[in-house]
């Protein structure tokens, strides 16, 4: 057990400014132990009441197979809402009452457009929707009624419903109908004439999936359902590896995902069903990594996540982890972790622990963490007593060191709770609906120093929330004066810190809110942080020193 010492009685703003004097491990120690007990109680709410009465802005969600559509871009949050007079709209909030408004009646009458697929590229917000006239088409918006509009008419006709959108590169690519039964692989570079099928692909007996970015290049599922790879030209557009020989079927390729510069996927072999690959890019560096369940049997693997070197994943919905050998790939410990390759929960990190939900046949499903060892692998908190499961989901950092989430008890129900990895400060954050039926807190977000969620109080129906955090860590002041360069950025990005007194703490998270970078800067010289192995997307980036915090925005294109 790590004892760090502290000798003198401190307001909470002199032990986390004199924390960074400190010995990088006790400061650590001294930071997870104090920061909770230093911040100020946040401000829970309803942000909006779009759907007067008990009706539901939001639909089901989870429990109705139809996920909340939310998304962060900028200072807005873009959200799919029905306020029982339009249908499901596009929605954006700047995080207020008053600044949350219908953005654009896109299909008009009650019908709705039902915009999905949120995604970030070129500073503009891509998405489906269908306005009634041309079907569900690709549209785009920049925030504002006016620069929101259809790019294309991609199936004239009928609906091309695009989606799966990713970014690589320099490209946004898509899958969307060509004909009423056959879909392919789309991209665009923003313009309606760069609005194209990417060449060198005829999908002919399979639909594009998976699509995955790494090293600048789009992987997915291609015209044969194997392994494929583009840049979005002609030449550009490969097979990486035929994963099943003629004669046995298809790969079934699913679940696909880059991590510290390598594909994990799930696949069917030539003698295995559905079972953990790895994928360097090359067609030698495509290999199943192990056979969990031997036999017609498949072991289901899902959830990647990568954790101090290695990639955690569930086989057979227990805990195994690789490090991208076949050696290397083992069972990790004896853990029930996520009940299907559907289910909703996820693992979530730091640079110290992993959490995820697991039931160890004793206390039901609940909140665990990992320092990577076995031994390190403990219950963080019982939530609901006895056998009976609390369920875990919905993980998402805030800016503090905590995180929040979903978990269930049998006397208040599902409702939100926060912790910072410990027992003792793992707590309800809000009992938002009395009771056991519980509110139900869905679609956990980040963004702008709030957590957003959707939730359902009993009265008001399903509306969205606001957590506020914007009184940082001990009401230290936020720190503007630090740059990215560049922003967006494709190998690396440069923070220029120099005007910050060292030392100062950096991570990166994601839009999952896991943290996919951190380091404990000594000096004011510039610090470069690696993106060439970062999934195309946005991500936030939140430096913490004994001056202040200071947080930003960071794209990254591949």
């Amino acid at each position: 057990m790590l004892v760090c010492s502290w000798p003198y009685k401190a307001t909470c703003t002199d032990i986390i400014k004199n924390t960074f004097i400190m010995r990088f491990t006790c400061r650590a120690a001294i930071l997870a132990a104090l920061l909770p007990y230093c911040l100020p109680s946040q401000s829970i709410s309803r942000l909006t009441d779009l759907n007067p009465g008990s009706a539901h802005t939001f639909p089901e969600g989870i429990i109705a197979g139809d996920p909340v559509r939310m998304f962060a871009a900028g200072d807005l949050l873009f959200f799919s809402a029905d306020d029982g007079v339009h249908g499901r709209e596009l929605w954006v909030s700047d995080g207020t009452i008053d600044g949350t408004r219908l953005l654009i009646d896109i299909n008009p009458g009650a019908s709705g457009s039902n915009p999905a697929y949120f995604t970030l590229y070129d500073e503009k917000v891509y998405f489906s929707a269908n306005d009634g006239t041309y079907g569900a088409e690709l549209w785009v918006s920049d925030g504002t009624e006016a620069g929101t509009f259809m790019l294309k008419d991609l199936f004239a006709g009928g609906s091309s419903n695009p989606g799966l959108l990713t970014v690589a590169g320099n490209l946004l690519f898509f899958s969307a109908r060509i004909s009423n039964n056959q879909f392919t692989l789309w991209q665009t570079d923003g313009t309606e004439t760069g609005t194209v099928t990417t060449p060198g692909l005829s999908f002919m007996g399979a639909d594009p999936g998976d699509l995955t970015a790494m090293n600048n290049l789009l992987y997915f599922s291609g015209p044969d359902a194997e392994l494929w790879a583009t840049d979005g030209t002609m030449d550009g557009s490969l097979r990486v590896k035929e994963i099943t020989p003629p004669g046995y079927g298809s790969p079934n390729i699913d679940r696909m995902v880059a991590l510290g510069g390598k594909l994990y996927f799930s696949a069917d072999g030539e003698t295995a069903n559905s079972e953990p690959w790895v994928s360097d890019g090359t067609g030698p560096g495509t290999f199943r990594l192990a056979d969990i369940s031997p036999g017609p049997s498949a072991s289901e693997p899902s959830k990647f996540h990568l954790f101090k070197g290695y990639v955690y994943f569930s086989g057979l919905g227990e805990l195994w982890r690789t490090d991208g050998t076949l050696i290397g790939t083992t069972y990790f410990k004896n853990l029930k972790v996520f009940q299907a390759s559907n289910d909703p929960a996820m693992f979530l990190s730091d640079d110290q622990y992993l959490y995820f939900p697991a039931d160890d046949g004793f206390n039901g499903r609940e909140l665990w963490r990992s320092d990577g060892t076995p031994a390190g692998t403990q219950l963080v908190k019982n939530i609901n007593s006895n056998f009976f499961s609390s369920n875990p989901q919905d993980f998402t950092w805030g800016n503090d060191g905590r995180f929040w989430f979903r978990a269930c008890d049998n006397n208040k129900g599902c409702e939100l709770w926060v912790s910072d990895g410990t027992t003792a400060g793992t707590t309800l954050a809000a009992d938002i609906r009395s009771g056991s039926d519980g509110s139900n807190p869905q679609a956990l977000l980040y963004a702008n120093n709030a957590l957003y969620f959707v939730a359902d109080d009993g009265v008001h129906g399903r509306e969205l929330w606001k957590v506020d955090l914007s009184s940082t860590a001990a009401n230290m002041p936020e720190v503007l004066d630090f740059n990215l360069t560049p922003n967006p950025a494709d190998e690396h990005v440069l923070i220029d810190a120099s005007t910050i007194p060292a030392p100062f703490e950096t991570l990166l998270f994601n839009q999952a809110g896991q943290v996919v970078y951190a380091t404990h800067q000594s000096d004011q010289s510039r610090l470069v942080i690696p993106t060439q192995h970062l999934p195309a997307g946005i991500y936030r980036l939140a430096l913490i020193g004994s001056a202040g915090v200071g947080h930003r925005h960071l794209v990254v294109t591949h």
